[in-house]
């Protein structure tokens, strides 16, 4: 038995013969959603895990960055 067809999407024409401001409705199948969905998610978990390494790292400079001016005073204090 074949799936309904109920959900609407909006898309760009990719024919050069249509003008680009044409929108084309179509429709797709509940397993097509399903996949888009599954897709979405698997995009934001990726997304959360680059913006905590990318947040680890960021912290990691900071304190380096920190380290380093600490040990540039003492230098300073030290042959100055």
């Amino acid at each position: 038995m074949a799936q309904q067809r109920h959900v609407l999407y909006l898309g760009y024409a990719c024919d050069p013969s249509v003008p680009d401001w044409l929108l084309l409705i179509g429709v797709l199948e509940e397993s097509e959603m399903s996949r888009i969905k599954e897709n979405r998610e698997a995009i934001d978990t990726k997304l959360d895990k680059y913006e905590a390494e990318v947040s680890a790292i960021e912290s990691q400079l900071n304190l380096s960055k920190d380290n380093a001016i600490e040990k540039l005073e003492m230098l300073k204090k030290q042959f100055f």
